[in-house]
């Protein structure tokens, strides 16, 4: 994640977005990743910022993203006898929180340029890369 960000502020320019097709094998290889680890966001972020996604279009994409991995994972967990009445009921809750920040960040985040948020997608980015440097 932090040379993704090195190389978006030194690196060439481009101004060809990724193609779509690309996000298929991205896809597949967060997908799995997610299955593994729980959460990828912060690895998707650069594909979605090279593919010229910012704010709502960002925001959109990666939370259908999540949608998409979740709800599989959801089948696969409840057909296995991995998922339990507290754990959907955690998640119901947690499913509740997330629209309401939902609708709060969509406020801030309609108020913010492009280029600001692109520069808060990449701190987010060095803060996770760091954390996983110092934590891992």
């Amino acid at each position: 994640m932090l040379i993704v960000v090195v190389y978006r502020r030194v690196g060439p320019r481009t101004s060809a977005p990724l193609p779509r097709w690309s996000f298929a094998p991205v896809g597949a290889v967060g997908s799995f990743l997610s299955a593994l680890a729980g959460s990828v966001g912060p690895l998707m972020a650069p594909f979605f910022l090279g593919f010229g996604l910012v704010k709502g279009a960002y925001i959109g994409t990666e939370a259908m993203t999540a949608v998409v991995m979740h709800a599989t994972k959801v089948v696969v967990y409840g057909t296995t006898d991995l998922m339990t009445i507290k754990s959907v009921g955690v998640g119901l809750l947690l499913g509740a929180v997330m629209v309401a920040g939902t609708y709060l960040g969509k406020r801030v985040v309609d108020r913010v340029s492009e280029k600001t948020f692109v520069r808060l997608i990449e701190v987010v980015l060095v803060v996770a890369g760091l954390y996983l440097l110092i934590a891992g």
